[in-house]
């Protein structure tokens, strides 16, 4: 008889736990679908800076900030950009500057949000000032949801989409 009542008491708290563990997750997931565009940014520009601040250069390229960042559509322009720069062996290409960084050197990086621009609940656009070198840069970061996850799909600089800019780029050498 006790074994049997110990037995219930066991199972009434191991429920108990995981329905508390179930609403924890819950909460948990809730937090991350509910981070604002701009804290998004926040949190990319501040992993992404600090890895500039404190690793080497083949750390910072190991690090692979494009592919943990940026959408699907940002990547796989890129990647077609890459392919065709491959056919001009020699040549600078397409990214002569890192869009991280807004040029290519740095130094003490830093960063300040401006303004964001929500445009729905799953895009925005985001502006900054990079401070790289002791030069204030300002760019536009336009961001979207992915499955629920903010992803980078493009660098406005100068009001020039570096998107489309990759598209044109495209176009241009399928003309050829």
């Amino acid at each position: 008889m006790k074994k049997t009542i110990f037995i219930v008491f066991v199972i009434i708290l191991t429920g108990c736990g995981s329905r508390q563990q179930s609403e924890n997750l819950k909460e948990e997931s809730t937090m991350v679908a509910e981070i604002s565009a701009e804290q998004a940014v926040r949190e990319i520009y501040d992993e992404v800076f600090k890895a500039y601040n404190t690793l080497s250069e083949s750390e910072i390229i190991a690090a692979d900030f494009d592919h943990k960042f940026m959408s699907v559509e940002y990547l796989t322009t890129d990647s077609i950009v890459c392919e065709i720069d491959k056919k001009y062996p020699g040549e600078i290409g397409f990214h002569d500057y890192d869009h991280w960084i807004q040029g290519n050197n740095w130094k003490n990086l830093s960063y300040e949000i401006t303004s964001t621009n929500n445009i729905s609940d799953n895009e925005a656009v985001v502006s900054l000032v990079v401070l790289n070198c002791g030069q204030k840069k300002p760019v536009k970061v336009k961001i979207v949801k992915e499955n629920g996850v903010w992803k980078i799909a493009d660098f406005i600089r100068d009001g020039v989409s570096e998107l489309h800019e990759m598209q044109d780029y495209i176009a241009a050498d399928a003309e050829l």
